[in-house]
Parts: C-alpha cells; sequence; structure tokens
C-alpha cells in the first residue's frame, strides 16, 4: 500500500492536484511515519503556500532534503535563525551546507535580509561557483554593490563547474554495464576547446589529460591468421610473393561448433587463385567441405611437397605438364604414390583445415571481444560526443550570460548609458524579450530619457500583458510624464491580473498620486507592503507621498524601512535628503544627498540637490561645480539651471543670472519660480517695469498659496530698498 500511496501523490503532484496530493500524502504518513513520507507531505504544504504546516513537520528530520525545505520554510516565516542553523547544522566549521548550490543562495537571501553583507556576498559568489547558471545569485550580488565579484563569473571556471554538475548528472543516471576495459572517465569539459568545433563525436584528447579515443584493435595477427575469403573472391597475398606450387586444396568453412585446432607455429599459408585452381581440379567448389570428411587420427606434418603433388592423381587423371603412366611398375609406384598422396593430401587439408578454423577461431573472439567490448565503446564515444555537444551547448549558454550579466551589472552600478548599449548587443530574439526590454527601460529612466523608456516598456508589455514586475517603475515613469489616462489603464489592468500582487497595487498608488488624492495613494502603497513587506520601492513611493503632505516622521519612518531593506536604494537616501533639506537641516541633507550620488554617480538631479545644499551652506563655489556638473549630465533638466542662477544672483552676478534664466525660459517658459527671480534681478537692476511685468506673469500661472504671498509681498516692496527678500519660491 506504501509504494501505492508514494506513486499517487507523486502522480498528483506532477499533475498539480496539490489538495489530493496532500490528503493521499497524510494517508500515508498516517500509516507508514517514515521520514521520507514526512517529507514529501512538507513539500505538498509547501506548494500549497502552507510553509507554517510543513515547518511544523519538518522539525527533527534529519536528511538533507528535509533540512533544506525547512530552512525554505523558516525563511518564508522570517524565522531567520532557524532557517541558517538548518543549512549549516554542524558542518558550518567545514564550510560545507545543505543542498549545494542552492543553500548557499538561500543563505545569502538570509545574510542579506539580516544586513550582513559581506558575508552574504560571500554565499552568493560560493554559488555561482557551484553552479554558474545560477542567475539569481547573479542578480544578487550585482543589487548588493558587490560588481568586482560579479563581473569575475561565466568565464573558464564556469566550464569546468558545469562539467562537474554533467558529470554527477551522468553518474546518477543509472550504472554503466560492467566491461573487461576501464571505466569511462567524463572529460573535462575545460580541455575540449578543441572538440567544440571539431566533428562532433571526436576529441583530440588533452596533453595531461586521459584519452577520449577508443584504442584500435591490435591489427599485427600472427601470418597465418588472414582475412577470410568470400566465395569467387581472390585471396589477398598480405604482402607475400604468389606461391609456385599447385598443390593447395580450395578453402573450406569449418562446420559450426566444430573444435578449432591450435595453429602450427611457423606454418605459412598458400594461396593459389582460381584459374590455377581450375587447372588442377577442373572444378572448383564440387567436392565436398572439408568438414564433412571422417577421420580417426591427425597425420603429422612431415611429407614431402612431391608426395602431396599426387594427391590429385588418383583416377588416371592428367597431370599438369604430363601424360597418362599405366604400367605395372609405375602403378605400384602409383599406388604407392597415391597413398602417401593421400595421406599428403589429408594431411596439407588437416592443416589448411587448422590454419582456417585457427584463423575463425580467431575471427570469433574478436567478434565476441567486439560484442563484450562494444556497448562500452559505444558507451564511451556516445558519451563522449554528447559532452561535446554539451560542452558546446554550455558555451554559448556563457556567452550569452556573459552578455546579460554585464548589462545587467552595469544598470546595477547605474552606468545607465552602457547598460542600455549593452543590451542593445544581445541578438535579436532575446532582446525582444520582456526581461530585457524592461531593464532597458529602466536604464532610460534613470537617464531621465522618458521617452525612450516608455518606448521600451510599451514594447514588453505588447510581448508579455500579463508580466507584473516592472510596472511599478513603469508607473512612476507615467506618473513623470503626467500622463493620467495611460496610467489609469495601466492600474485597471493590473489590478484585473492579480489582486494580490504588490505590482499591481504600486501602479494604483501612483495613479491616485497623480491625480492629487495622496492619502488614498498611501493605502495603496500599504496594500502593496502587506503583500510583500520587503518591497523597498513601496516604501519609497509611500514616503514621497507622505513627503506631499508634509508628514515628515511618516515619511522619514517609510524612507528609513526602504534602506533596511535595501542600501543601495539611492531614492530613498534621497528622500531623506529632500526632508532634511525642507527642515532646513542643509548638513544632514548634505551627508544624504551624497549617500545617493555615491549610489548613482550619473545622476542630474542629485548632483543638483547637493549643489542646492552646499549653497545653502553658503559654499558656493562648490555648488557652482556641482550645479554645471549637472547641467553636463542632462541638458534638458531646468532645475540645475535655475539653481545656478539663484546662486549667481546671491552672488551680484545679475548679468550673469540673467543670462541663464533668459536661456531657461525657452525650455520652461510656464515656470512661475522664473519670473519671479527674474523680477528680482530687474528690481536690483533698477528696472522696476521689468520687475513689474515678471511679478505680474508669475501670478498670472497661478503658483501654490504660498508662493502668491511671497509674489504679491515683492510687489507691495517694489519700491522699497531690498531688505532680505532675497528668499526663493
Amino acid at each position: 500500500m506504501e509504494a501505492v500511496l508514494q506513486e499517487r501523490v507523486a502522480a498528483s503532484l506532477q499533475q498539480y492536484m496539490l489538495p489530493n496530493a496532500t490528503f493521499l500524502c497524510e494517508r500515508l504518513c498516517a500509516g507508514f511515519p517514515t521520514e521520507a513520507n514526512k517529507q514529501l507531505l512538507a513539500s505538498c504544504y509547501f506548494r500549497a503556500n502552507q510553509a507554517f504546516r510543513a515547518f511544523y513537520v519538518l522539525q527533527g528530520l534529519k536528511s538533507p532534503e528535509s533540512r533544506y525545505l525547512y530552512a525554505l520554510c523558516c525563511f518564508q516565516l522570517g524565522k531567520l535563525p532557524e532557517a541558517e542553523a538548518a543549512l549549516t547544522g554542524d558542518h558550518y566549521s567545514a564550510g560545507q551546507v545543505v543542498n549545494g548550490a542552492a543553500g548557499h543562495y538561500l543563505l545569502g537571501l538570509i545574510c542579506k535580509r539580516s544586513d550582513r553583507r559581506e558575508t552574504a556576498v560571500r554565499h552568493f559568489s560560493r554559488a555561482l561557483a557551484l553552479d554558474p547558471l545560477l542567475w539569481s545569485a547573479f542578480e544578487e550580488l550585482c543589487n548588493l554593490g558587490a560588481h568586482e565579484a560579479a563581473g569575475a563569473l561565466f568565464g573558464d571556471s564556469a566550464v569546468a563547474a558545469l562539467s562537474q554538475i554533467y558529470a554527477q548528472r551522468l553518474s546518477e543516471a543509472g550504472p554503466r554495464p560492467a566491461t573487461d576495459s576501464a571505466a569511462f572517465q567524463f572529460p573535462d569539459l575545460a580541455r575540449m576547446d578543441a572538440a567544440a568545433t571539431a566533428t562532433p563525436g571526436f576529441v583530440t584528447p588533452a596533453a595531461n589529460g586521459p584519452s577520449l579515443v577508443t584504442p584500435s584493435v591490435d591489427t599485427a595477427t600472427p601470418s597465418s591468421f588472414t582475412t577470410p575469403v568470400m566465395p569467387g573472391a581472390h585471396a589477398p597475398a598480405a604482402g607475400r610473393a604468389g606461391p609456385s606450387s599447385t598443390d593447395a586444396a580450395p578453402e573450406s568453412t569449418p562446420a559450426r561448433g566444430a573444435a578449432v585446432p591450435p595453429p602450427v607455429p611457423g606454418q605459412r599459408r598458400k594461396f593459389v587463385d582460381e584459374g590455377k585452381l581450375r587447372k588442377v581440379s577442373g572444378r572448383l567448389f564440387s567436392e565436398p567441405p572439408l568438414s564433412s570428411v571422417r577421420r580417426s587420427s591427425r597425420i603429422s606434418a612431415h611429407q614431402n611437397a612431391s608426395d602431396a603433388s599426387h594427391s590429385n592423381g588418383s583416377g588416371g587423371e592428367a597431370l599438369p605438364g604430363g601424360s597418362r603412366q599405366d604400367g605395372g611398375h609405375h602403378r605400384g609406384q602409383r599406388q604407392s604414390g597415391s597413398q602417401n598422396g593421400d595421406r599428403g593430401r589429408e594431411q596439407h587439408e588437416d592443416d589448411e583445415q587448422g590454419a582456417t578454423s585457427a584463423r575463425r577461431g580467431r575471427r570469433s573472439e574478436s567478434r565476441e571481444d567486439e560484442a563484450g567490448a562494444g556497448p562500452s565503446s559505444e558507451h564511451s564515444n556516445g558519451d563522449v560526443s554528447r559532452a561535446a555537444v554539451w560542452l558546446e551547448g554550455a558555451r554559448q549558454l556563457l556567452a550569452l550570460l556573459r552578455q546579460l550579466g554585464e548589462a545587467y551589472r552595469l544598470l546595477a552600478m547605474y552606468r545607465c548609458k552602457e547598460a542600455a548599449a549593452a543590451f542593445g548587443r544581445l541578438p535579436q530574439q532575446h532582446y525582444a524579450t520582456a526581461w530585457v526590454l524592461c531593464q532597458v527601460g529602466r536604464a532610460h529612466f534613470e537617464m531621465v530619457d522618458y521617452k525612450e523608456a516608455e518606448r521600451a516598456f510599451s514594447w514588453a508589455r505588447r510581448l508579455c500583458p500579463h508580466r507584473l514586475e516592472g510596472l511599478d517603475v513603469y508607473s512612476t515613469l507615467l506618473w513623470h510624464m503626467k500622463k493620467e489616462v495611460e496610467l489609469s489603464y495601466l492600474a485597471q489592468e493590473a489590478i484585473a491580473l492579480d489582486r494580490m500582487s504588490p505590482y499591481a497595487w504600486c501602479v494604483l498608488g501612483n495613479c491616485f498620486s497623480l491625480q492629487r488624492e495622496h492619502e488614498a495613494a498611501v493605502r495603496f502603497f500599504q496594500r502593496a507592503l502587506q503583500l510583500d513587506p520587503h518591497h523597498a520601492y513601496a516604501h519609497t513611493l509611500a514616503g514621497h507621498e507622505h513627503l506631499s503632505i508634509e508628514d515628515w516622521d511618516e515619511a522619514l519612518t517609510a524612507f528609513r524601512a526602504a534602506i533596511r531593506l535595501d542600501a543601495r536604494h539611492y531614492n530613498a537616501w534621497y528622500g531623506l535628503g529632500t526632508i532634511y533639506y525642507q527642515q532646513e537641516k542643509f548638513e544632514l541633507a548634505e551627508y544624504h544627498f551624497r549617500r545617493a550620488l555615491s549610489i548613482h554617480p550619473g545622476s542630474s538631479v542629485l548632483h543638483c540637490y547637493l549643489g542646492m545644499s552646499l549653497h545653502a551652506l553658503k559654499r558656493d563655489r562648490e555648488a557652482l561645480q556641482l550645479l554645471d556638473a549637472a547641467i553636463a549630465k542632462d541638458a534638458r533638466n531646468p532645475l540645475p539651471k535655475f539653481e545656478k542662477a539663484a546662486v549667481l544672483f546671491s552672488q551680484d552676478l545679475y548679468e550673469e543670472a540673467l543670462a541663464e534664466l533668459e536661456a531657461l525660459k525657452e525650455v520652461a517658459p510656464k515656470e512661475a519660480s522664473l519670473y519671479f527671480l527674474m523680477g528680482k534681478i530687474f528690481k536690483k537692476l533698477d528696472n522696476p517695469d521689468k520687475a513689474m511685468l515678471n511679478f505680474s506673469t508669475a501670478l498670472d500661472l497661478k503658483p501654490s498659496n504660498a508662493d502668491v504671498n511671497q509674489i504679491k509681498a515683492a510687489i507691495e516692496k517694489l519700491s522699497v530698498p531690498d531688505d532680505g527678500e532675497g528668499e526663493e519660491l
């Protein structure tokens, strides 16, 4: 019954019938409570998203598979110390981890979540060393900022690791047939570069490694063992001179099962062609086979060749080159010669039969050897051929992963332009996939190239409309582009696809944020965090919503939570810097902006805000350098140009500041703060008319209430000398 239940549980799991598999497995454990059956029940619970039930079933189990599944359950339940103990156990000092590469990967996640970055990097690197195709570990390395460790992967060491995995799986496939030859050894794939380009199935043996070519059969056989001749064919001379004697009998085949006499040492096989045999006997294959002649004894091989030459003279047949002899004296000699000839012929035939039988015995043994060694040879050659083909596939896959990995590593380093170019060098069939296009869209988004980013994300949506991962960034892009209709449609689609996805609720939160319903947006971001408390970007988006309604404490809490989850989440560092800047804590603002800029050095916005903080700290020279760098990184961004004009205005460089603002007016003609600053500059230049014109234009653009009060106060003091009205909108 146990075997039947196990088979039906496995079949139900294979057919994704989880309730049925769980029910049957519970019956299995009730009747046969072995560790293997308990592990199977825990697997049913875990697949049914009931990790808490699997956790209790697996407690106390000792097998590596059970410990790994127990660690997975503990990780899902947030029991990180228990998960780490299950993976390491008593072998932690020796560096042994349950389940190899997967175990190291899970340990890396545990260390990352418990804020042990260096240990996490070490485990992720070890996981990739054991299994170079563990892409998730590579992503984690890049996200942790371990760019050097990530850049060293997918090289020659990866080929060696893959060869070990292939050899292990080959050995797990089952025992090989027992042969007399040495057991097949899996070739070192790192030494098979030539085999990848050579003919499939042929591998050049390495200089220091085992030969992969099956040795050829030794052909240096004795002269009496010659290749059998088919009837009607000429026997090969095998490098010997043609025979001059005509006393050889035609070759016969011994009967099946006849005893094979040993070969006569030094016996030289004589060959005659068909024409000579016809001259001797007049008929070639008319005589009975030698195996049908009865003999009581073997005759010694010491007869004269002249006696053997009379073996064809019985019955008064004509001898070649002679006449018929009928005399009595000659008759006696003829009879005696006939007897001797019979003996000679019989002895010659015996010798011939011995040689032929021995030759055929050798051939039979050779066939038996080939039959015995054939499966091993075929198996070895087949394994070598498969290994060569597999090696070529592994190299092609590693080349593709190397391209993808380099592009993703550049993106993780926020070298976005290089990353987009690296993704663009991928083969078309891989570039035109949703994952790659989302990464390309993210790269353009970080470069503030919103049009290209939208094109990439839209393409990804057309290719894979059911993909939700990445929609948080896409919805933020639409928020920046102020596309309310597109964002609303995207939110409806995402919620319709999966209401249990945190990405869908992030899209909905951005949609309501764009409509200035910030409290509703906060609720949606909190719902996303309920579904995935470790979603760092959802914390950041919620923090920005709190920032919009000036709820500083909640915003600080949200941004700090994002940084605890991901220390390289520069958006959260930027959010903290913005809070401190608005609270006029400029030293703290500078610190957080610098941390964000160290993560994303290519951001024009971060350069600008750091320059603004330095300007507030009266470090105008450094501020101008940072603002110039911000303009150089993104000439389309109007904010650093405006802030540069403000710094120049504070230094009484009015003409330079006015020139910057006039150029900026072509880019942002509807910005109220721009006209307000120009009005203050014209007041400094004693041009009240132009100052009033610019103040009125700023009011017409409908700024916020606080800005309206500042503009009206400046208009009232237009005829009054300046006394601290240098405040900016």
